[in-house]
């Protein structure tokens, strides 16, 4: 018998109990006291009515990943029997799903207390040990341990193949590690479990466009926004996708639209946003109009390096070297170095105002940087053509030693 059924069971039995002793005892003048009990009884019924009711709702709730609402209902039980430890239990995992689920409300000293709670729950192996394992993974996703959080939701999954969170946020870990292909396809597996999220197409977009598919990059773009219409971030991922495509017009619109979606109180979103509607808008000829962009983005975070890299590319396109440099050269200052195209642009600029030395120093930044990213194949030749240009033997010599590891790989 469940302990619902047996509790019900002593109730009525109770119950049936004090009405003979109330007939008996009416007898001898003990009428009052025995309705008294009677009472209590019927009211502690409806007590338990309500606590189970409270603890069965709290379990669908978590059951359906609802753990803010979980946790209330918990609590709720809790109000009438403060002492069940089994409930204290459920409000703790629902307290800990609801804290990790979106790493909502977190301070990082926290986070070792929470990775210890979580750890206990997952060497306890209960049935459904996959929601821990990728509230583990946001914990080290939090902690920037990308190859950790990689682990943890692949164990997650591992136990429930399909779920859509895990996938969701280990797509996220694949583009944090650079593994561009990857997340796309792990991105798209959860568009089709079902697990419809804004962040996914944001995801997703990002991981094809830097994975060079453009084209398809503005597809799924196009249809997250009739999902979700109102999100800045997919029509920012949209208007750079567009930009790479030369739709320069296009690209703007949805870049503006991106940031008039943005919070105020996003500052350095709406930074990033003025940023990027700069580069369309300076390749277009509308220069004022992208400097004013860049000069309001300066003024909110005069330190923000993305900033001076829009300010290198305006200043390139007009055939400025000295406010190129200047402008690249703030961005090294700041303790940033640009991508391996941004640092070509830097060294020809120095080639044009006649300083080889700077341009070799950042050519062979530019190599190391490549290297790093596996983009050497594509900008390869742009150095070693700048490099026969300077002249430089040391830097065709290293080049001529890449070009011969990749051919023995092959």
């Amino acid at each position: 018998m469940s302990k619902e059924k047996t509790s019900h069971y002593l109730i009525s039995r109770f119950r049936d109990l004090a009405l003979i002793f109330g007939i008996i005892s009416s007898l001898i003048g003990f009428a009052p006291q025995i309705l008294e009990s009677l009472h209590k009884l019927v009211e502690a019924k409806g007590q338990h009515t309500l606590y189970s009711a409270y603890v069965d709702y709290g379990c669908e709730l978590f059951d359906s990943e609802r753990y803010s609402e979980s946790t209330q209902s918990f609590e709720k039980a809790l109000n009438i029997r403060p002492h069940d430890f089994s409930i204290q239990v459920w409000l703790k995992k629902a307290q800990l799903m609801y804290a990790l689920d979106k790493l909502q409300d977190i301070k990082k000293e926290e986070i070792s207390k929470l990775s210890f709670d979580v750890e206990f729950i997952i060497k306890s192996n209960p049935p459904d040990i996959y929601r821990y394992y990728y509230v583990q993974g946001n914990i080290r996703y939090f902690l920037m341990d990308f190859q950790g959080a990689y682990e943890s939701y692949e164990k997650s999954l591992k136990d429930k193949p399909n779920y859509g969170r895990a996938l969701s946020n280990l797509g996220a870990t694949f583009n944090e590690l650079k593994e561009y292909d990857k997340a796309a396809k792990t991105l798209k597996t959860t568009l089709e479990s079902g697990y419809i999220n804004k962040e996914v197409y944001n995801n997703l977009c990002f991981a094809l466009r830097n994975a060079g598919k453009n084209i398809e990059a503005v597809s799924k773009a196009q249809e997250g926004l009739k999902h979700f219409p109102t999100s800045a971030g997919i029509y920012n991922e949209l208007g750079i996708a567009l930009y790479r495509l030369s739709r320069l017009e296009e690209s703007i619109s949805a870049l503006k639209t991106a940031h008039v979606m943005t919070p105020k109180i996003e500052t350095n979103l709406i930074v990033q946003r003025m940023t990027n509607i700069a580069y369309p808008l300076t390749d277009i000829g509308r220069t004022d109009e992208a400097l004013s962009y860049l000069q309001q983005a300066k003024e909110l975070s005069p330190e923000n390096m993305y900033i001076y890299l829009a300010l290198a590319h305006f200043y390139n396109v007009a055939k400025n070297d000295v406010e190129t440099v200047e402008a690249y050269e703030k961005i090294g200052a700041l303790g940033g170095y640009p991508d391996p195209d941004d640092l070509i642009k830097w060294a020809q600029a120095l080639e044009r105002l006649k300083k080889p030395g700077e341009a070799s120093r950042i050519l062979t930044i530019a190599i190391e940087v490549a290297i790093e990213k596996g983009q050497e194949e594509r900008v390869m030749n742009s150095i070693k053509a700048l490099s026969t240009k300077l002249s430089n033997q040391q830097l065709l010599h290293r080049i001529n030693e890449i070009e011969l590891s990749k051919e023995k790989k092959e």
